[in-house]
């Protein structure tokens, strides 16, 4: 089955370079755009199915990428952002120079921020949200999965490398599509790609 991953439009905690997992933020004026010039993208590979994260910033980018082209969307809750609970809308330098937030979810992949989510938490929700998504779709289908950045890269760092920890190796940029191939193992074909976007990547 062909899969498109989809990261959501940009957000403001985007622009400004701060984390928003579980924190439930609106698309910008750009984020929209983005979603709407990644329609012609979509469109042209003849999707059947959505599968989108509960957030809003998704369903959005997921609603306006896909209008009229009248294919079902399901919400799967295991495809949310990875929350950081205390540590939510502060910033990835900080998060990173002064908390070491990488290294250490890395480090112990049981530990979590304050009322956070650990790095084995996001791994086994993503797995079981894309497993239910393969079982329950044919070798017919291209199936569109419209998540976040850190949600898609901890998944594909277990699709691709069998290690969650790999995430880090894994970039997407907002409204990106990268393309697999899934039988009994993921493919990439085309990774990151914001050629669709234009002015607007």
């Amino acid at each position: 089955m062909n899969i498109l991953f989809i990261r959501h439009g940009q957000i403001l905690a985007n622009r400004e370079g701060r984390w928003h997992g579980s924190t439930d933020s609106l698309l910008t004026l750009k984020g929209k755009i983005q979603a709407r010039l990644t329609r012609r993208a979509v469109k042209n590979h003849f999707p059947t199915v959505t599968f989108v994260s509960p957030l809003q910033r998704c369903r959005k980018t997921a609603l306006l990428a896909t209008r009229n082209l009248n294919i079902p969307t399901e919400v799967l809750p295991g495809l949310a952002e990875m929350s950081i609970g205390e540590w939510e809308n502060r910033k990835y330098a900080e998060l990173n120079g002064v908390e070491n937030l990488h290294s250490k979810f890395n480090e112990d992949l049981s530990w979590c921020p304050p009322k956070g989510e650990s790095l084995q938490k996001v791994s086994d929700r993503s797995l079981s949200a894309f497993h239910q998504i393969t079982e329950n779709c044919s070798a017919k289908d291209t199936i569109l999965i419209v998540s976040h950045g850190a949600l898609l890269a901890i998944l594909l760092a277990n699709l691709l490398d069998g290690d969650p920890r790999s995430w880090t190796s894994y970039f997407f940029g907002n409204c990106s599509i990268t393309q697999g191939e899934f039988s009994d193992h993921l493919r990439i074909i085309d990774f990151n790609n914001t050629d669709h976007l234009g002015i607007f990547a």
